[in-house]
């Protein structure tokens, strides 16, 4: 039987470098951007070809060096119900406030019912500067024109990704 001692022997142990990604003992580079969903029931047919093009090269020029991970996140309002508590106090009209108080529960229950789905990329590469010419080569490639395909993430939400997908039933706040 096949039996490691820890966890480290079974995945190499990462650290976070300030140039913004996860290098691993062997100096292999893991990095992770976010994949910008889009609409498609109400774009145009040449936005659907232009992007569906743009995804056709990004592939054809990195096929085995990325996943996409898809991962749900809870609906994050506090922002519309903090408006919507402040309308509430503020309203001297009974209907009005009424309706309000409505909506305020809707969004309650939003927030606490629903989930985002979100694409990520995450990446890997043989060393630092390997990183960052795949980073440029497809930052050119997907985020050109007026609505970018891929964008990169700052190290809380990569921190928050890789919670998630290790522990897949928690909820996790923005």
């Amino acid at each position: 039987m096949f039996e490691k001692e820890n966890t480290s022997e079974v995945l190499p142990m990462a650290r976070y470098v300030e140039d913004n990604f996860y290098l691993y003992d062997d100096g292999t580079v893991m990095d992770i951007m976010q994949i910008v969903a889009k609409d498609l029931q109400n774009c145009s047919e040449q936005d659907i070809t232009y992007d569906f093009a743009k995804h056709w090269k990004f592939h054809k020029l990195n096929a085995d060096e990325y996943k996409i991970i898809a991962l749900n996140f809870p609906c994050d309002l506090t922002e519309q119900k903090k408006y919507w508590k402040k309308k509430i106090e503020t309203t001297k009209n009974p209907y009005l406030k009424n309706w309000q108080k409505r909506t305020l529960a809707q969004l309650e229950w939003l927030e606490k019912n629903r989930t985002k789905r979100e694409f990520f990329l995450m990446f890997f590469t043989e060393n630092a500067a390997a990183h960052k010419e795949f980073i440029l080569r497809n930052l050119q490639i997907m985020a050109t024109g007026q609505e970018p395909l891929l964008k990169e993430c700052d190290f809380g939400r990569k921190e928050q990704i890789l919670y998630k997908m290790a522990n897949q039933n928690m909820n996790i706040q923005r």
